[in-house]
């Protein structure tokens, strides 16, 4: 059960990285080589989670919580950069503003995989927080 959840969150993961970065394509006068760079932000935290849900697979409980997680970063993603992309189409005057949510949804998705990692690194199964270590 927990491996299928964590291929579910592969799967929604890698098709939001895709969509997302096509949205932010779209929603620009052009493409250059740098572009690379910025896609590559938008598509990490995505990657990120993917390889926490992998390398988790094996536990239940983990694999809810990032399929939750991943549920819910691709929704937020999703939206915000279809209401941007639509917003650059529908509205010449927008075209003239420079679009941050090419910057502030990857950074806020960045700081909750990060956390989601940084939760999963400390909340380990067995752990014996606070007890001594037996003698060998």
């Amino acid at each position: 059960m927990a491996v299928r959840l964590a291929r579910l969150t592969i799967i929604i993961c890698l098709f939001t990285a895709a969509v997302e970065v096509a949205l932010g394509c779209v929603s620009t006068a052009g493409l250059a080589p740098a572009d690379a760079l910025v896609a590559s932000f938008i598509v990490g935290p995505y990657l990120l989670l993917a390889a926490l849900a992998w390398r988790h697979r094996g536990r239940p409980a983990a694999s809810r919580a990032m399929l939750a997680v991943a549920v819910g970063l691709s929704a937020w993603g999703l939206a915000t950069f279809g209401w941007h992309s639509y917003r650059y189409h529908a509205e010449p005057q927008y075209r003239a503003v420079q679009n941050m949510a090419l910057f502030s949804v990857p950074l806020l998705q960045w700081a909750v995989v990060l956390l989601v990692g940084l939760v999963l690194l400390l909340v380990r199964p067995g752990a014996r927080v606070g007890k001594p270590a037996s003698d060998a």
